[in-house]
């Protein structure tokens, strides 16, 4: 298993399940939060499949913290996620 935290800011190989996410496209790695593909909007036809990826895990902000109260929705993205720069994947076997 990955332990994503004690990547960041190093070149790295995951192993998940790509996914389209509001903010983007993601890479879903057991047992951790999802990883976005910079630069990626959406996976096409490879959503959903298992994939390998190489690049830069880096963590920052993608978009504003969720504002919101007991009678207002709330959106945004809460806190740092994780995202893999300069980024290169296969579909696994």
């Amino acid at each position: 298993m990955n332990n994503l935290a004690e990547m960041v800011n190093q070149p790295v190989r995951l192993r998940g399940v790509a996914g389209n996410a509001h903010a983007g496209a993601v890479l879903v790695v057991t047992g951790e939060r999802p990883v976005y593909i910079e630069g990626l909007r959406e996976w096409g036809a490879t959503a959903g499949r298992t994939v390998e990826a190489t690049g830069l895990l880096t963590e920052t902000r993608v978009g504003p913290e969720p504002l919101g109260t007991a009678h207002t929705p709330a959106h945004g993205v809460p806190g740092p996620v994780y995202v893999l720069s300069h980024a290169a994947w296969t579909e696994a076997d």
